[in-house]
């Protein structure tokens, strides 16, 4: 029966050390290839120099062409939009004049 417990105590020793061991290449992993993981941080300080350049082009080719709009192909995000159609101030002036005459007496 000695021999029995003993063998069961090292069986959950070993449990315990695998899953410790589990968690640490998790960590690892996460360390590595999460979002901000060592992969990320290494593609973003390639990459950085190319998409500015890129950016850089994109807006010269615009400007020179009369371009009005600029759409990244791949996700759709805007790479150049004319400033003089940026509507924010408007957008901001009407909200707070909406603001200014819902106050409450």
């Amino acid at each position: 029966a000695q021999k029995l417990m003993l063998s069961d105590a090292r069986r959950k020793e070993k449990e315990s050390e695998l899953q410790a061991r589990y968690g640490e290449l998790e960590q690892l992993q996460r360390e590595i290839w999460g979002p901000t993981g060592k992969a990320a941080q290494r593609n973003e300080q390639l990459t950085k120099d190319i998409i500015a350049r890129i950016r850089e082009v994109t807006m010269r080719i615009a400007l020179a062409e009369g371009y009005t709009f600029v759409l990244d192909a791949a996700d759709g995000n805007l790479i150049y939009g004319d400033p003089s159609l940026d509507l924010t101030d408007r957008i901001i002036g009407e909200m707070n004049q909406a603001a200014g005459s819902t106050t409450p007496k």
